[in-house]
C-alpha cells in the first residue's frame, strides 16, 4: 500500500506531463480543431478527446472511466486512513471500501473527482444532443456542457427556430433541479464571471449557453470585442439568463433571474437620450451582420409615412399598412435613417418574443395576473350591476309604498276639509 501511495502522490504532483494531475477534462464532440489533437502538438494543458461525429453518451462514458480511476484512489486513501489509525478490519472494511460508488463519496471526495468539460457550438450541435442533454444533466455528476453561440443568424434562415433552439437548450438544463444554468455575454464581466464560476466549480452538473462573437460574420476588428458583446446583450440578442438551483421553492420562477439585462421590465432597452435617442431593438444586432446589409435602405427623402421601428412593432399587422418602418444609426458623426425590410421585421419580432418568454420562466412577465385581473373585473361588475339592481328596486319599490302613503293620507285631509266646510255651511 506504502507503494501506491507513492505513486498516487507522483502522479497529482507530476504525472507524466510533468505539470501533475489534470484540472479537468475537455471533449470536443464536433473536432473543431482540425490540426493535430494529439499532446503535445495541441494548445491544452488538460485531456482533450476530439471526435467528429460523437454523441453527448460518449461524455457521458469518458466522465464514469475517468471517475472509476478516481475511486480507485479514493479507495485506496480511505484505507490508508484507517491503517493509520490502527482500524482497519479487512472482514469489515474490505467490502465496502471495494464496493464504493459515487453516492457515497463524501463532498470533499467528490471534489477530487475532475469534471468533463463538453464544449460544442450552438450552430453544429453533436447528433441527437437536445435528446441526450437531459439524461446527461440529470445524473449527479460534474459535467459540464458549454454551448458557443455566435447568435449570428443568416437571413435566410428562420429566426424563430434559432431562438427556439435556445429555449429548447435551457428548458433541457431545468429538466433537473440540481442543473446550474446560464447564458450570457462578457458585457458584465461581474455577471459573466459569477455565472461561469457557479457552473464549472462544484460537483453537480450545468449547462453554459456562452456568446461568442463570429468576426467573419460583423464588420468589425478583434479590438471591438467588448462592443459585440455589449451589443449582443442591449439588443437581446443573447440576454443573461440564470439558474440558480439553491433558490429552488416551490415555483420553478423562484430559481431564475435575469440580472445585469438592460431595463428588465421593459421590452426593449433605451437608448441614452440625444439625437438617437429611442430603444435598442433586435435590428441593431442585424445591423453589424454582413449577410443584414442588404436589408437596411437609406433613406434620402423624410416622409410621414416613416416611424421608428420600435414603435412600429407595437402595431397589429391589419394597421401597418402604409408605414415605414425605420432604424436610426450613427455613422462618421452623422444620423442616417434606414428603411428595414420585412425580413428584419420578422427577426425583431421573434427576438422580442424570445426575450417575453425567457421574463415569463422568470416570472416578471405573465399573462395569468392580467386573466385574474380580467375575471376579477368581471365579477365585480356582475355583483355591482346586481346590486345596482337590487337598490334600484328595493328604492322603486319604496318610492311607490312613499307614493301610497301620500296618496291615503292627501284622501285623508281632503275628506277631512271637505267636512269642516259642510260643517260651516251648515
Amino acid at each position: 500500500m506504502l507503494g501506491e501511495l507513492k505513486d498516487l502522490v507522483w502522479a497529482l504532483k507530476e504525472g507524466p506531463s510533468g505539470t501533475g494531475r489534470a484540472r479537468f477534462g475537455l471533449f470536443f464532440p464536433e473536432n473543431p480543431d482540425k490540426q493535430e489533437d494529439q499532446f503535445p502538438f495541441q494548445p491544452y494543458q488538460s485531456p482533450v478527446v476530439q471526435a467528429e461525429g460523437a454523441t453527448l453518451d460518449m461524455g457521458l462514458g469518458l466522465f464514469e472511466a475517468n471517475m472509476r480511476h478516481a475511486l480507485d484512489n479514493i479507495r485506496l486513501l480511505r484505507r490508508a486512513k484507517l491503517e493509520l489509525k490502527n482500524q482497519y478490519r479487512p472482514d469489515v472494511h474490505a467490502a465496502d471500501i471495494a464496493n464504493l460508488n459515487w453516492d457515497q463519496l463524501t463532498a470533499a471526495e467528490k471534489s477530487l473527482v475532475p469534471p468533463l468539460v463538453v464544449v460544442c457550438y450552438k450552430q453544429k450541435l453533436p447528433i441527437n444532443f437536445l435528446a441526450h442533454l437531459p439524461g446527461i444533466l440529470a445524473k449527479p455528476y460534474p459535467i459540464k456542457i458549454v454551448v458557443l453561440d455566435s447568435a449570428a443568424i443568416e437571413p435566410e434562415t428562420t429566426p424563430e427556430i434559432e431562438f427556439g433552439l435556445r429555449h429548447a437548450l435551457l428548458q433541457a438544463g431545468q429538466v433537473s433541479r440540481q442543473t446550474s444554468v446560464f447564458m450570457g455575454t462578457a458585457a458584465n464581466p461581474k455577471i459573466f464571471f459569477e455565472g461561469l464560476m457557479a457552473g464549472l466549480h462544484g460537483t453537480l452538473p450545468a449547462l453554459l449557453v456562452l456568446h461568442c462573437t463570429d468576426w467573419e460574420k460583423h464588420h468589425w476588428p478583434l479590438e471591438k470585442s467588448h462592443t459585440a458583446a455589449a451589443l449582443a446583450l442591449n439588443s437581446r440578442a443573447v440576454p443573461f439568463f440564470r439558474v440558480k438551483p439553491q433558490l429552488a421553492g416551490p415555483t420553478r420562477a423562484a430559481s431564475i433571474i435575469l440580472d445585469g439585462n438592460p431595463e428588465p421590465g421593459k421590452a426593449w432597452a433605451s437608448m441614452p437620450p440625444g439625437p438617437e435617442s429611442g430603444a435598442i431593438t433586435y435590428a441593431e444586432w442585424l445591423f453589424s451582420l454582413l449577410a443584414w446589409k442588404h436589408h437596411f435602405t437609406a433613406i434620402k427623402e423624410p416622409n410621414s409615412t416613416q416611424i421608428a421601428l420600435d414603435q412600429y412593432l407595437l402595431f397589429p399587422s391589419e394597421k401597418r399598412e402604409g408605414k415605414t418602418p425605420v432604424f436610426r444609426k450613427a455613422e462618421e458623426g452623422q444620423f442616417i435613417d434606414y428603411a428595414v425590410s420585412s425580413t428584419v421585421v420578422n427577426a425583431c419580432e421573434a427576438a422580442l418574443s424570445s426575450w417575453n418568454y425567457l421574463r415569463e420562466m422568470a416570472g416578471t412577465l405573465s399573462a395569468h395576473p392580467q386573466k385574474l385581473w380580467e375575471e376579477a373585473k368581471t365579477a365585480l361588475s356582475k355583483e355591482y350591476e346586481a346590486r345596482i339592481q337590487e337598490l334600484e328596486s328595493g328604492y322603486a319599490e319604496k318610492m311607490s309604498r312613499m307614493e301610497q302613503d301620500f296618496m291615503d293620507k292627501t284622501r285623508v285631509k281632503l275628506r277631512e276639509k271637505l267636512l269642516s266646510l259642510t260643517k260651516n255651511n251648515s
